[in-house]
């Protein structure tokens, strides 16, 4: 990357990364560790203390991420970024993505092998 001008942050990520990570079971002291804007911990920290967690079912508008599990187990997962997010942070939201997708299959595996 060449002396050109220094990246533009993307002024709605710390509000998406925040969502993600209620989603996705992330704290906000791991965001500051994983090197993201302090706005995001912050934006986190807040709607952990507020106890406002992101709706289940966003508007289409504002959906950044949905699982979907089959009848036969299998899972996909699927974010949606806007065109304008730099790509380190896009590389950010994908890592929360694997993150959830790895959390839903162990939890899955584990409800599996559970008996009544």
């Amino acid at each position: 990357m060449g002396g050109g001008r220094p990246p533009v942050p993307y002024t709605g990520s710390a509000k998406t990364i925040a969502r993600m990570a209620v989603v996705a079971k992330v704290s906000p002291e791991e965001l500051e560790a994983e090197g993201l804007r302090p706005d995001a911990a912050a934006v986190l920290r807040r709607l952990l203390r507020d106890g406002n967690p992101p709706a289940e079912h966003p508007p289409a508008g504002d959906q950044e991420l949905e699982v979907h599990t089959s009848e036969t187990g299998d899972m996909r997962v699927f974010f949606m970024a806007p065109k304008n997010l730099p790509p380190r942070e896009l590389e950010r939201v994908r890592k929360i993505a694997e993150r959830l997708a790895r959390d839903f299959a162990h939890d899955s595996l584990h409800e599996e092998g559970e008996t009544d």
